[in-house]
């Protein structure tokens, strides 16, 4: 178990483990017992049609691209820790200082929201860090902007190496 340096916060959601680790199996479960279930239905008169057995596939196929564009590349927990974040994912964390991050992306419209980070120096998992973001209590009333990224672009941009 890693352990954060004091003074440091979690700046990524609680809920990342949920999405990547929890929902993803479980939505292919469900899939595959309602094939299952059909190709049962479908042996008892008057049987089932056979477009109806193309739902569930076709929903296992779009939640695999879907899950891979907008999970597969979450990091599992995203610390501020003053002029770095610590990102750790499956067991392993990096030190990105603010001075290497160069853009901030917030996609606001998603579902998991995302912030993406574009680093100057490719690190442990390349030059793109995505995270979910904390998710306060009122983040419907704007989705566009956030705070905490915001935040993370004042902080990068006065970190920046000055040409």
């Amino acid at each position: 178990m890693l352990v954060m340096p004091p003074g440091s916060s979690r700046i990524s959601s609680d809920w990342t483990v949920f999405y990547k680790h929890i929902f993803t199996p479980f939505w292919f479960c469900l899939m595959a017992s309602m094939f299952v279930t059909l190709v049962i239905a479908s042996r008892s008169p008057p049987g089932v049609p056979m477009p109806v057995f193309l739902a569930p596939v076709l929903m296992m196929v779009l939640g695999y691209f879907l899950f891979k564009k907008l999970l597969s590349d979450l990091m599992d927990e995203v610390w501020d820790n003053g002029n770095e974040l610590i990102v750790i994912n499956d067991g392993h964390a990096e030190h990105v200082p603010f001075s290497n991050i160069m853009n901030v992306n917030y996609s606001g419209f998603t579902n998991p929201k995302r912030v993406t980070l574009k680093l100057r120096h490719a690190g442990r998992w390349g030059e793109l860090i995505t995270f979910m973001p904390a998710i306060s209590l009122f983040w419907m009333v704007n989705m566009t902007t956030s705070p905490l990224v915001e935040d993370l672009i004042r902080r990068a941009d006065a970190a920046r190496p000055k040409a």
